[in-house]
């Protein structure tokens, strides 16, 4: 996180997180992939549904 490694819902999402918090996560294509999407994976303009549990922060 922090590092630009991962998609920019991610990084908003998570970082409102608590230690051991579950969220469910929809993230609207202007914070994943876009209108490129990721070619042979996720479609253009995909909405993408994560369910997330933050563990533990380093």
């Amino acid at each position: 996180m922090g590092k630009q490694e991962v998609i920019r819902g991610w990084e908003e999402g998570v970082a409102q997180m608590s230690v051991g918090q579950r969220a469910k996560m929809t993230i609207s294509p202007d914070y994943a992939y876009g209108s490129t999407g990721h070619p042979g994976i996720i479609p253009p303009n995909a909405t993408l549904i994560f369910d997330v549990e933050l563990m533990k922060l380093e």
